[in-house]
């Protein structure tokens, strides 16, 4: 069996520093009218992939998921 040893970094907010799970979260950022139609996120690096159940413009505020939100919605991370 052979491992990598590969560090991966990710941007965070420093108010984030101490949590990791809501870390993760905060790096998806959507405008807040769009999140009750969010049906599935899909991440693969640094891509993210938010699929919608319904077409929405999105208008409003951008903010961060929050963990529950995005563990909640994430289907597939590669």
């Amino acid at each position: 069996m052979s491992f990598h040893k590969k560090e991966h970094w990710l941007w965070i907010e420093q108010e984030y520093k101490d949590d990791a799970l809501t870390a993760i979260a905060s790096t998806f950022r959507i405008h807040h009218n769009l999140i009750p139609y969010i049906k599935c996120l899909k991440r693969q690096g640094d891509l993210l992939i938010c699929e919608l159940k319904e077409k929405i413009a999105p208008a409003g505020e951008i903010r961060p998921l929050t963990a529950s939100e995005y563990f909640h919605l994430l289907r597939a991370e590669t």
